[in-house]
């Protein structure tokens, strides 16, 4: 349970390395493929996706961290999903205004 904020921030950042190396993992790339400038939208989506998943990675150590060590279940399992969901939403509202 204590190495669980850490298995899952690395899952974040090994994600966001091979996202960054191969953005076509990336839901949707045919769109922006199709679109002007296609190939420079999906590096620029992939370096949206790294950028965000390497800092929600952060967050998650914090706060799960911080939620086990103070006994706060609530924080804890919120500091699992929380930064994710917020990293992948501001992540595609970045990448829809491409």
């Amino acid at each position: 349970m204590i190495v669980l904020p850490f298995v899952l921030a690395l899952m974040y950042i090994l994600t966001s390395f091979i996202v960054k190396k191969n953005p076509r993992l990336i839901a949707g790339y045919e769109q922006l493929l199709n679109s002007a400038n296609g190939e420079w939208k999906l590096k620029k989506a992939g370096n949206i996706l790294f950028y965000n998943l390497i800092i929600c990675a952060v967050p998650t150590i914090i706060l799960g961290y911080l939620g086990y060590f103070l006994d706060w279940k609530i924080l804890f399992i919120s500091a699992l999903i929380l930064p994710l969901v917020i990293a992948l939403i501001i992540s595609v509202n970045r990448i829809n205004k491409l």
